[in-house]
Formats: C-alpha cells, sequence, structure tokens
C-alpha cells in the first residue's frame, strides 16, 4: 500500500500515514484547529506537485498559501448551486488532497449533510483522493456520527481538557499502532505537534496495555464487520436488480401477447403505444411507420397526474424492423425512473422486436385477405366468363357451323336428286355443296381456336405467339411487332397455355381501349427470369385506378393477368402513363420444370 503524508510528521507517525482514498474526520475542536490540521495537509500536496483544493463558504483554508504548487482556488459554496457540488467533486483529479469547510454549516439540516456524506466519500475513495473533514461538537447526533463514522478510513476526536487539546484517534482502518488509540496532546502553535500523554496513571500500567489490545481486536472485528456489511449491501442491490428486470421480463411478455392478440393493423397500432405507455409509466409514446404508400404516426398522451417535473423526462428511441420498404419507430417519453439509460434503452429495444413481429403479421394478414378477395373475384369472373365462352361457342355453332353443314348437305341432297337427269344441275348442286362445306371447315378450325390456341400444342409457345401476332395483324389493321429470344426454352404446357392467354388478354385490352396504331409483343429472357411483355403506344390509364373502381372489362382483364402471373408463381408490373400507352410485364422465375407434358 502506498503511503502519503499529512504534513506534520506527528499526525503521521500516529495514524503509521496517510494512505490513498482516506477520508479523514475531525469531530469536535475549533475551527483553528481544523484549519492548522487541514493546512499542513494541503501545503504538503502543494510542495509534492499533487492537486490541492478546498470547498468551502469563504476562502480561509488557503489563506497565505496561494501561489504554491498546484494549489487549486477553492470551490466557493453557494446554498443556490449546491446542487452542483456533486458535479464539482466529480472534477475531483486522482491523488488530490481535499479539505471542506465544516459539515453542519454546509448544509440546512442534519439528514441533508449526513445523505451527502455518505454519497461522497466512497467516490473520493475509489479516486485515491485524500480528504478531510471537519464536525463540529453537537452539531450531530450520536446516530449521524455512527453513519458518518462507517464511511470513513480515519475517525479522530477533538477535545479539550483544560488548556490541553487532545487529539484521540477512534478509528483507523487497516493501521494497529500501539499508541494509535491512546489519548495525545495536539499543539497549533508556534507549529503543529502531537505528543503522548504522560499524565495518566493508568497509561503505564497493564490494565491500559490489555485495554488497548482488546481495543485493537475489536477495531478489527469492527472493520470485517463493515466488510461483511458493504459486501451484504452490494449482494442486496444485485438482488434487487434482477427482481426488477425478471418483473420487466414478465411485464414484457404480456405486452407481447396483448400486441399480438389482434390482426388488424390499426388495432396492433393502438396496443403498441398503449402497451408501451403502461410499461414503462410513460407520459407519451408515438409509433411512426414511413416507407409505404400509407406513412402511419399513432401517438398517445398519459393522463395529467403521470406528468413529471420540468427537466425530469426522459427520452427514448428504437428502430422497429419491419418488411422491406417499410420501416418503423417507437418512441417514448418518461418520468426518471429506477431503470438506467441504458436499462430503459435496452427494454424498449425488446420491445420493438414484438411491435415488428405484430406489425408485420398483421401487414401479411392484410395482404393475405386482399388476395383472397382478388382471387374471389377472380374465379367468379372465370367461372362467367366461361359461361359466357360456352353461350357463344353454341350459338356460333348453332348460326355458323350447324347452318353451314345444313346448307352443304341441302346442296348434296338436291345434286343426288338431279342424278340422271341434269348432270349440269347436278355439277352445280355439287359444287355449291363443297364450297359450304370448306368453309364449315375453316369455321371449325376457328372455333377449335378458340378452345386452344392454334399451334401451341404441336410447335410451343414461341410459334404459337407469332402466329397469334400475325393474325391481329390481319385482323385488325394495325403493326403488330413480335421479339422472341432464340434461346426462349420449352416450358410445361400448363404454364405455356397460361402465359398464352396472358398475352391474348393484354393484347385484347390493348385493342379495345388503347386506340395504339402499333403493338409489340416480345419474350426475352433476363437474368433468372422469363420476360413476358406487351407493349402499345396508345391512350395510357391509370392501374390502380382501373384495378379500384375502372370499367368492368378492363377491370377483369387486368385482375386475369395478374391472377394467373401469381398462379405462376411469377410477378405482374403494369406501366402506363396517360397519352404514352400501356407496357404489361410479367416476370416468371426460370426454375421452371423443363419437361413438357403429353
Amino acid at each position: 500500500m502506498e503511503h502519503l503524508s499529512s504534513g506534520c510528521l506527528d499526525l503521521d507517525g500516529l495514524l503509521e500515514a496517510l494512505w490513498p482514498g482516506d477520508n479523514v474526520v475531525f469531530v469536535g475542536g475549533t475551527t483553528a484547529e481544523y484549519e492548522a490540521l487541514a493546512r499542513a495537509a494541503l501545503t504538503h500536496a502543494s510542495h509534492e506537485g499533487w492537486p490541492a483544493l478546498t470547498i468551502e463558504l469563504h476562502p480561509h483554508l488557503l489563506a497565505g498559501l496561494e501561489g504554491v504548487g498546484r494549489l487549486t482556488p477553492s470551490i466557493i459554496w453557494d446554498e443556490r448551486r449546491s446542487a452542483l457540488l456533486n458535479d464539482a467533486f466529480e472534477s475531483i483529479e486522482p491523488n488530490a488532497y481535499v479539505a471542506v469547510q465544516e459539515l453542519a454549516s454546509l448544509f440546512a439540516d442534519e439528514g441533508e449533510a449526513v445523505s451527502f456524506f455518505t454519497s461522497v466519500c466512497p467516490d473520493l475513495y475509489r479516486r485515491k483522493a485524500v480528504a478531510y473533514w471537519h464536525l463540529a461538537e453537537g452539531a450531530f447526533s450520536p446516530r449521524a456520527l455512527a453513519a458518518i463514522r462507517d464511511c470513513t478510513q480515519v475517525f479522530v476526536r477533538i477535545e479539550h481538557n483544560g488548556p490541553d487539546r487532545i487529539i484521540t484517534p477512534l478509528k483507523v482502518e487497516g493501521r494497529y499502532a500501539d499508541d494509535m488509540f491512546r489519548p495525545h496532546r495536539l499543539s497549533i502553535e508556534p507549529e503543529l505537534a502531537i505528543e503522548p500523554l504522560r499524565t495518566d496513571p493508568l497509561a503505564q500500567g497493564d490494565h491500559a496495555e490489555a485495554l488497548l489490545s482488546k481495543n485493537r481486536e475489536l477495531v478489527a472485528i469492527r472493520d470485517q464487520l463493515n466488510r461483511a456489511n458493504r459486501l451484504l449491501e452490494e449482494q442486496s442491490r444485485l438482488y434487487e436488480s434482477l427482481s426488477a428486470n425478471l418483473d420487466q421480463l414478465v411485464e414484457l411478455l404480456q405486452v407481447g401477447r396483448r400486441i399480438g392478440a389482434s390482426l388488424s393493423g390499426e388495432q396492433v397500432q393502438q396496443a403498441v403505444v398503449r402497451s408501451t405507455l403502461a410499461l414503462f409509466r410513460g407520459e407519451r409514446a408515438r409509433l411512426t411507420i414511413e416507407g409505404g404508400d400509407d406513412p402511419q404516426t399513432v401517438e398517445m398522451v398519459a393522463s395529467d397526474s403521470r406528468r413529471s417535473a420540468v427537466g425530469q423526462t426522459r427520452y427514448a428511441q428504437a428502430i422497429v424492423s419491419l418488411r422491406p420498404p417499410r420501416s418503423g419507430r417507437l418512441q417514448v417519453w418518461t418520468p426518471a425512473s429506477m431503470l438506467t439509460d441504458q436499462q430503459l434503452q435496452r427494454l424498449l429495444e425488446y420491445l420493438a422486436l414484438e411491435v415488428g413481429i405484430a406489425l408485420d403479421n398483421a401487414e401479411l394478414h392484410r395482404e393475405t385477405e386482399a388476395q383472397k378477395e382478388q382471387l374471389r373475384v377472380f374465379v367468379s369472373e372465370i367461372i362467367a366468363s366461361e359461361e359466357r365462352d360456352s353461350r357463344q361457342l353454341a350459338l356460333d355453332l348453332h348460326d355458323g357451323l350447324v347452318q353451314q353443314l345444313v346448307a352443304s348437305y341441302q346442296h348434296l341432297q338436291t345434286a343426288q336428286a338431279w342424278c340422271g337427269r341434269d348432270p349440269e344441275m347436278q355439277q352445280r348442286e355439287e359444287q355449291q355443296g363443297i364450297d359450304i362445306l370448306r368453309q364449315s371447315i375453316v369455321e371449325a378450325r376457328r372455333l377449335i381456336a378458340q378452345l386452344r390456341p392454334v399451334g401451341l400444342d404441336d410447335f410451343g409457345l414461341a410459334r404459337a405467339v407469332r402466329l397469334f401476332a400475325n393474325q391481329q395483324a390481319a385482323d385488325n389493321d394495325w403493326q403488330v411487332e413480335c421479339q422472341i429470344d432464340p434461346q426462349w426454352p420449352e416450358l410445361p404446357a400448363t404454364v405455356e397455355a397460361a402465359l398464352y392467354r396472358i398475352i391474348q388478354e393484354a393484347t385484347n385490352n390493348a385493342r379495345k381501349y388503347a386506340r395504339s396504331p402499333r403493338l409489340r409483343i416480345s419474350l426475352r429472357l433476363q437474368r433468372d427470369d422469363h420476360v413476358i411483355e406487351v407493349r402499345d403506344w396508345g391512350r395510357g390509364f391509370d392501374p390502380q385506378a382501373v384495378l379500384n373502381r375502372a370499367e368492368h372489362g378492363r377491370r377483369v382483364g387486368l385482375v386475369g393477368i395478374r391472377e394467373r402471373a401469381n398462379l405462376l408463381g411469377g410477378a405482374c408490373e403494369i406501366e402506363s402513363i396517360a397519352g404514352q400507352g400501356t407496357c404489361i410485364r410479367v416476370r416468371l422465375l426460370r426454375q421452371v420444370p423443363q419437361e413438357r407434358e403429353s
């Protein structure tokens, strides 16, 4: 252990020198006696080049010592800034010497003085600073003196016996010199000196020696008890901290259950801010969600009874992780509590994890419900469309193909009737029947093509799309461009049929609504995707508005395209600008089985 000096050799001998971190308390005596002891220590520190300062109402202790060594000007005590005294102590350097004016004179009451002393002393001990304290005789109750003594390393009493000043160490932690606890005579003039008292007749007797020995044993026991008490207090604080953390984890679990109890986004957001206020006993909580189509902020303020005094509110913020492109922030304003800033931040981050999961679940539920509704509408429209197609097919068969077959049959019957009677009439009727039969074959093929794309089964999607583009150019008198990647692969028959229907539906939409002079159909490979694109240069439209409220035909077409793409595991992108045209693009992963169905 490093030894320091008190600036008085006699006091060093009595206490076996000072140790770094000693809080030396002098009880009783006059201000002049305490100032003599303190001034000796400050003078020694300044000559040795160590930091030295005082804390007092008026700078008496430094009188006459200005400009010596590293002597720091006094910290002048002012009741208006007494709350800043702890900050002043925090600025004290390690191994500094500090002298404090008589303690009771700095505070309004005993409790405040004791509380200040018992909080500052351990900090000075950790900083290895030597601190001198003065307690005036009768200024403190026995209970307060006991509390102060338990915090100190050196506790010395100064009293008067007639003309003599008597100094007696009552506690010196870790040092046990034979003469340490005997009364000694203190002199401050003409110089500071301490010498043993020789007037006590028991001083040379065996009883005195036995008493001193027993006193040393009691001091050692007391020091052990003090160490045990400090250890017990530390364990008690640890237990309280663990208990508080366990309570917080239980509350956090309950909050998570409340937040996740609903799949409604609005209800989840309300539960988040309400639970945040409850968990942190907060004044105000705010949840902000950004990055989506509809940024949202939900805020809730507690009742006035929970408001804290001005300047005591603490603030914490945590990031809420959500599925891109959304992101969120959870903020809370709470009065000063037992939680440290680190504990407050950590607990809020744990809560933010629960919030992110609950909000993502609610958003997934909303998307699932929307997709279910779209699928329901799509299936309904498909059923209705199939019914319309069936009726149209029946009408085409009845009014077209069947009528042609009947007419052909009648001409052939007439030709048979003229057989052998009028060869010219027979030949004319046969030729008319054959011509009508040829038209019937063309009509039958047209009807078959409506049921199944021409060439799709025999030649694949690429050839079928070229045939479709040529047919569209011939039937609609517009320029149709077809761009197909030479490396375009064969796909399963069901996939090719679905992609063909997508191209067919997109082309029909462009023909009905775009009023475009040209159309481009492209099939290309792009990184890991099959990309199918139908582009026109027509009127354009608002895709979102059409999907929500536009005319029935176009809406059904777009919904059908999107749902077919989703069923294939792909995605549909619709880009359109008024006056510049529309591009419908479907992306399908290339990890599609290559085996064609038989």
